[in-house]
């Protein structure tokens, strides 16, 4: 079975059909320096680099791109009519003389970083290093990467207080990654967890300089300060993608696709647009817990100020109480299921033998992370490779005081063509509920194919009293969507929307 991380830079190379094709790492090219080839049937091209960014076209198995840039797992190409689009660079075969190797580099994240002789804050300093300057990695150890200074000498740094980084990328000053919270409070902790000492706070839409990330937590700098914060709770804005406006004029981004903007600044007025995720639309005036905003065709309209970030105007202030209206679900209790276990492997992938046991407990220990950064108290039915008969997945359910129950597997069909996201409920409206807001949301996140919120008659679900659904997030059976499925960032996206799912199932019944 194939397990690859591309955060390592490694190439790996699969077979299918009988083609050996390699998957390309994101420190291989830089623009113009080589061509790609497809390796599957049909490849999809989208507008940004990630699954949830719509889709412009489609190329062809053996067809043939020049790179024009590559950002994380995605290859930027330029189409025969002159477009850019962005693919998937697991799904491709690099050219193998296109591409040069740059060499490994590293940054601090911090000025005044301590260069030490060995792997450990227990060795001596033998100099210190600032944000922006780049060393040449020369190895690894845990924690720890030795790098050449340029005297020669070589040293040991934190690997949590630096990046890897190119030769070409841009300087520090040029993007400049930043957080603004979205829940009226958030506290920054001395270290990356939930039970660490609070050294601060970030009130919403302040904002504060990303350093580094670890799990679901997110270290950033605000003036001296530097700590800890919840990655859920806060939205990340590139500085290089900020609008062009020289006054400063006031403008709101939303925070979720689907964001209704409306004739006057009551929920009653008519949607006269949709807006995407993280759209900038410049903001007139605040008129009580609505903005009024200019659309791009000159059209104005109201956005509710609760579910935007808003800059240059002051926040909204909301009324309710209750913290699952302000993004989190503090106080909540949610039982994960990943689905099969030990002996029962479940499903098992086709192409390239993924074990539906095994992806199933990867992505419910992401979405046990990200309830916790959200406030939630999770439970597991499994946490590791141990077998759980359907019966006692049941009776954990039912003998316990939790809000939820989330059942989390991955499908299989004999039509290889078919795929896509079902969320599965029996009985009652709530479960119904819950399953279209999981089912949305997790389609938002994710891009695939929306195959709709369904009734399932499933043991797991009819015998159990308590609020649950059961969430098949793929088919393994599609060679694409396996492949899909087996990255990280696929398995990020769908714990998210699950996660989304729920603080919008909660909202609405709490109001």
């Amino acid at each position: 079975m194939l397990r690859r991380s591309l955060s390592y830079g490694l190439a790996l190379s699969l077979m299918f059909n009988g083609v050996s094709w390699s998957i390309a790492s994101p420190t291989l090219a830089a623009k113009g320096q080589g061509t790609v080839k497809i390796a599957v049937s049909k490849l999809n091209v989208r507008t940004k680099p990630g699954l949830s960014h719509p889709v412009i076209t489609q190329v062809k198995q053996e067809q043939r791109y020049t790179v024009e840039a590559i950002k994380d797992e995605w290859i930027q190409i330029k189409l025969d009519n002159g477009e850019k689009g962005w693919i998937a660079d697991w799904l491709v075969e690099v050219e193998p003389t296109s591409f040069k190797t740059l060499k490994d580099l590293r940054t601090p994240l911090i000025d005044g970083l301590q260069v030490r002789t060995g792997p450990s804050a227990d060795f001596r300093s033998i100099a210190t290093i600032n944000r922006g300057e780049k060393f040449t990695q020369v190895e690894s150890n845990g924690d720890w990467t030795k790098i050449e200074l340029p005297s020669g000498q070589t040293g040991w740094i934190a690997n949590w207080l630096s990046n890897s980084a190119t030769a070409d990328d841009k300087d520090e000053d040029e993007i400049r990654a930043v957080a603004i919270a979205t829940n009226p409070l958030l506290n920054i902790r001395a270290k990356p967890s939930s039970s660490s000492e609070i050294i601060g706070q970030l009130t919403q839409n302040e904002s504060a300089e990303i350093l580094a990330r670890q799990g679901d937590w997110t270290q950033i700098q605000r003036d001296n300060l530097v700590g800890w914060v919840a990655d859920w709770l806060l939205e990340e804005v590139d500085s290089a993608a900020q609008p062009e406006n020289k006054d400063h004029a006031p403008f709101v981004k939303t925070l979720k696709s689907g964001t209704h903007i409306r004739s006057g600044p009551e929920e009653k007025h008519e949607i006269i647009h949709i807006a995407s995720q993280a759209e900038v639309i410049p903001a007139l005036a605040k008129e009580g817990d609505w903005f009024k905003v200019r659309l791009e065709n000159g059209q104005t309209g109201y956005v509710a100020g609760w579910i935007v970030s808003a800059h240059g105007l002051p926040p909204v202030e909301r009324k309710e109480t209750n913290q699952s209206r302000h993004g989190t679900l503090q106080g909540k209790v949610i039982l994960i299921d990943p689905g099969h276990g030990g002996s029962d492997a479940g499903a098992v992938g086709p192409h390239l033998g993924t074990l539906e046991k095994e992806i199933n407990l990867k992505v419910s220990r992401l979405l046990g992370q990200k309830l916790e950064a959200a406030g939630a108290t999770v439970r597991f039915t499994r946490s590791d490779d141990r077998k759980v008969s359907l019966e006692d997945r049941v009776y954990l359910a039912n003998v316990q005081n939790i809000d939820a129950f989330i059942s989390i597997h991955h499908n299989t069909i004999e039509n290889e063509q078919i795929n896509g996201i079902i969320t599965y409920f029996y009985g009652n409206d709530k479960n119904r509920k819950l399953a279209h807001a999981i089912q949305s949301e997790t389609v938002n996140s994710t891009g695939l194919t929306d195959l709709e919120a369904r009734f399932g008659n499933f043991l797991i679900l009819r015998e159990n009293t308590r609020l649950a659904v059961l969430c098949e997030l793929g088919f393994l059976t599609n060679f694409e969507e396996e492949v899909t499925v087996n990255t990280d960032t696929f398995q990020q996206q769908a714990a998210a929307g699950i996660v989304n799912g729920l603080l919008q199932y909660f909202a609405n019944e709490e109001k």
